[in-house]
């Protein structure tokens, strides 16, 4: 089985995530998160006690990205421990993959990238837990994270690709003794398009002193995906963990595929959105927030409006017996925070059905679950709950075909 992390990205998380704290594995957390929060990132760690561990997002430095977050207040806390100040400076709208491969000290910035997620939050222990003696807290010092993340572009060609081998390469010479070392494959789905690509990637990252990998296919949704590229992403999954002797793969962003694949152990593990963020795209800055809520049956998210219309329609169907719904309430009546602790407290309830359960006994309640979508016909959420139905539909034949392929049991 593998491992269920959830992404903090808000600071209205750490009580949702408090409270279902038993339920899943760890935190993936972004450096410019911890730059932006860092007090109160540090006090929620040495609250929680999870292991954790730090995506660099290096990235956000480079063109074309660079140019829309050189104002943002992370940008000047955050560079000075990478050691990037002197790039920035000659390439102010963001570094080109020439540039990088340019530096004469490449293997300096690797290893202060690597420095900042060694140190940076045990450096902010003694505030955290000054904080909470005041208030009784029990809590313990955050250590360091448990694997340290190579510094990574998102791959648009063969020089990018080449570029983050060298960065792996420099990361893998610097690493400590006892240190794990994953790195991050940020690439285009259009990439499973290319066998030749593909087979470079696994064959070039194999060779590398690496522990394990985290990939993140940028315009990839697993809600939207049709059975054949669900099946390319699980193909290609288990192409990096055999071709490199075992090594694991984390799916940064992903939705509730993802989460059954960590489950049941292709995947070495997910990490979750706490109702955002399950999908990223990295040339996007920003965007309005809406609240939503999570369809248990159709593992789904929808418009709280729609939600309402949902349970009118059908109770027993669109029910949830979570905490926050057990009680009654509407999801157009709850706040932001309920529907947050909703999501969360569903989709581990997915994670851990899932990890107890076979790939095919989960395609068979899929299969039951389809039906029963595809039979409710109330006029204003008929074509909602079909679409719903069919997109259960595809997650059963990817399923049914990746166990007959040997892929997942």
């Amino acid at each position: 089985m593998g491992r269920l992390y959830f992404r903090l990205s808000l600071m209205r998380e750490p009580a949702v995530l408090q409270a279902n704290s038993a339920a899943f594995y760890g935190l993936a957390l972004e450096s410019h998160i911890i730059e932006l929060y860092a007090n109160a990132v540090a006090t929620f760690l040495t609250q929680l006690r999870k292991p954790y561990f730090v995506d660099p997002v290096f990235y956000k430095f480079s063109a074309p990205i660079f140019s829309e977050l050189s104002e943002k207040r992370w940008v000047d806390s955050l560079s000075p421990h990478y050691g990037i100040e002197t790039l920035l400076f000659q390439f102010p709208e963001g570094f080109e993959v020439a540039n990088l491969e340019a530096v004469p000290d490449l293997a300096k910035i690797v290893s202060s990238v690597l420095e900042y997620q060694r140190r940076r939050v045990p450096s902010l222990n003694a505030g955290a837990l000054s904080l909470a003696s005041l208030t009784g807290q029990v809590t313990a010092a955050a250590g360091p994270p448990e694997f340290l993340v190579v510094p990574y572009l998102l791959v648009s060609e063969r020089a990018s690709i080449r570029s983050n081998l060298r960065l792996a390469r420099e990361g893998a010479r610097v690493k400590q003794k006892g240190e794990r070392l994953y790195a991050v494959l940020a690439l285009s789905r259009d990439y499973f398009g290319s066998e030749s690509d593909l087979e470079y990637i696994t064959r070039e990252y194999a060779k590398v002193d690496l522990d394990g990998y985290l990939i993140w296919i940028t315009d990839f949704k697993d809600w939207e995906e049709d059975s054949e590229v669900l099946k390319v992403f699980a193909g290609f999954v288990r192409r990096l963990s055999a071709a490199s002797k075992g090594r694991e793969v984390i799916n940064l962003f992903g939705g509730y595929f993802s989460a059954v694949l960590a489950a049941r152990g292709l995947l070495g593990g997910s990490a979750q959105g706490v109702g955002i963020a399950e999908f990223r795209d990295p040339l996007v800055t920003g965007g309005g927030f809406a609240k939503r809520y999570y369809v248990p049956i159709s593992h789904r998210f929808v418009s709280v409006d729609l939600a309402d219309d949902l349970r009118d329609a059908n109770p027993s169907v669109f029910s949830c017996s979570c905490p926050e719904c057990g009680t009654g309430t509407r999801p157009g009546s709850m706040s932001v925070q309920a529907l947050a602790q909703h999501f969360v407290s569903v989709r581990t309830q997915e994670f851990q059905l899932a990890a107890g359960t076979s790939a095919a006994a989960i395609a068979d309640q899929l299969s039951r679950d389809r039906t029963t979508l595809s039979r409710i016909k109330v006029p204003g959420i008929a074509s909602l709950t079909s679409a719903h139905s069919r997109r259960l539909e595809v997650w059963e034949k990817s399923l049914r075909d990746l166990v007959q392929a040997g892929l997942v049991a």
